[in-house]
């Protein structure tokens, strides 16, 4: 898990009361953080387009799966980079 530093700014208050349910569940301050910040961002609804991807993911698989189908279940034996080439090399 790759972390970013970040700097945040809490009341006296705030930073005694996590201080201390950090010590009670014997647990860094930057830890209970992430802990609190992950449940938060899981209550909250996903953004549309990150909803939206899903389905596109969805729809993707299911066109690769009737080209399959219609291949009768045989993958393409194409090197792309030797495809690629030969249509440059055709432009010259």
């Amino acid at each position: 898990m790759g972390l970013q530093r970040v700097q945040v700014f809490l009341t006296q208050e705030q930073y005694r009361r996590l201080k201390g349910l950090a010590r009670q569940r014997g647990t860094s301050l930057s830890a209970l953080m992430r802990e609190l910040v992950a449940q938060s961002l899981a209550a909250e609804p996903q953004p549309a387009e990150v909803q939206a991807q899903p389905a596109w993911l969805e729809v993707s698989r299911a066109f690769g799966e009737r080209i399959l189908a219609r291949r009768g279940g045989q993958m393409l034996s194409t090197d792309a980079a030797q495809w690629l080439q030969e249509i440059r090399e055709e432009r010259i």
